[in-house]
């Protein structure tokens, strides 16, 4: 491989890396599922997590095609507003 050539698994990492980085400035933690066997329910999943309170504000399972689940999670990290930011606000206000 020459110098600025990367694998498609090099480019899902910094793709997974730069949505961490997207989720921390959110109030966000990214957790990537650890099962290691194809037929776990959960396998390939990832959740979203608030990092103050810990409740799952987003989960995410992979479908069919290469880096589909990164696209879903960037999708729901930069849409205008996160729907979990705008429940957090509902239940401030209950209080």
């Amino acid at each position: 491989m020459r110098e600025g050539e990367g694998t498609s698994k090099d480019k899902d990492k910094v793709y997974e890396n730069r949505l961490r980085r997207m989720a921390a400035r959110q109030g966000l933690r990214y957790v990537a599922g650890r099962r290691r066997d194809p037929r776990a329910i959960d396998y390939g999943h990832v959740w979203l997590v608030d990092a103050a309170t810990n409740p799952v504000v987003g989960e995410f399972a992979p479908e069919v095609g290469p880096g589909t689940i990164l696209d879903q999670i960037e999708a729901y990290l930069t849409s205008d507003q996160p729907r979990w930011q705008e429940q957090k606000r509902q239940e401030e206000g209950r209080r």
